[in-house]
């Protein structure tokens, strides 16, 4: 019976955090305290979306997040960049991803 239940919490956890909402991930990292701010959010860390979402009053359209387990926090993509959104020592911290190599054309 012991061994069931570890069984069923075990798959408990590995559910809850598969299927974690993003609004509240961002809760857990203080994104609103920090300035990040969004007027709907849909999906889960592991793809989700923030509609109409602003950072300190700058306007950032919508923006695609997914937890990014190597960078240590959510990965966010908008149509002025992307970075990784992580918790800290210091609180919230948006850090702008490396850049990538685009392609020259003639």
């Amino acid at each position: 019976m012991a061994r069931l239940l570890a069984v069923f919490g075990a798959a408990f956890l590995v559910m809850a955090i598969l299927f974690t909402p993003l609004r509240m991930a961002l809760g857990w990292l203080d994104a609103g305290e920090a300035g990040l701010s969004a007027e709907r959010i849909d999906g889960t860390v592991w793809g989700g979306t923030l509609h109409g979402a602003s950072y300190r009053g700058l306007p950032l359209g919508d923006v695609r997040a997914r937890l990014d387990l190597l960078a240590g926090g959510l990965r966010v993509e908008s149509a002025l960049g992307e970075g990784v959104i992580r918790a800290g020592r210091a609180g919230f911290e948006l850090t702008p991803a490396a850049p990538q190599a685009r392609p020259s054309g003639p």
